[in-house]
């Protein structure tokens, strides 16, 4: 019998991402506006604690960063800042993702992980790669669109899975996106997005 994995420290989340509303830009003003609207600080891959816990802070303490939408979980939504700033109150605790991330519980790892890796892709990648012209941050974070060429440059998603599926009676289980073209089939594949988990 194999070795199973069952709890991976960076590899749990319970946020609900909400993809879905992620281009409706009034949503996402209101949203990064809103007091109740919880931000988790980073800072060149560097996490705002609390002891073992993420240091929140409100949209108004950082009313002057670009943030990026985490998640909701229970009626509480999260975001985090993607500029890197120099001058954060001395007395903040900070840890980094692989230190910390065993401390923390399901959601505030998801939030963490997910936090981070917007935050370093957004660091590494501000600059179109079809003309070079500076790109400007959209879709409640997870976008950088150029202004000059109109290419839109995602995060980094990673193959998380490809199998073939088979019944008893042999039959393989095939899968279609309905803009594919007709009898276009394939077996299940997906990927996953910074921060979201395999399941």
């Amino acid at each position: 019998m194999g070795f199973v994995l069952t709890d991976l420290a960076l590899g749990r989340a319970l946020a609900h991402r909400h993809a879905d509303l992620r281009t409706d830009a009034k949503w996402w003003q209101s949203t990064a506006q809103s007091p109740d609207t919880k931000v988790i600080v980073t800072n060149q891959a560097m996490i705002a604690v609390v002891g073992n816990s993420l240091k929140y802070v409100s949209p108004a303490d950082v009313a002057d960063t670009t943030l990026a939408y985490l998640g909701e979980y229970e009626g509480t939504h999260f975001a985090t800042v993607l500029d890197d700033i120099e001058t954060w109150p001395a007395d903040w605790q900070w840890e980094n993702l692989r230190q910390l991330g065993k401390d923390l519980d399901a959601l505030e790892s998801g939030l963490a992980t997910t936090a981070v890796a917007l935050s370093n892709w957004h660091r590494n990648h501000t600059h179109c790669s079809r003309c070079g012209a500076e790109t400007f941050v959209t879709h409640a974070g997870w976008v950088r669109q150029c202004p000059k060429d109109g290419s839109e440059h995602y995060p980094r998603m990673d193959n998380a899975i490809i199998v073939n599926v088979i019944d008893k009676a042999d039959r393989i289980l095939l899968a279609r996106q309905t803009v594919w073209a007709e009898n276009h089939y394939s077996i299940v594949a997906g990927f996953v997005e910074p921060g979201e988990t395999f399941e």
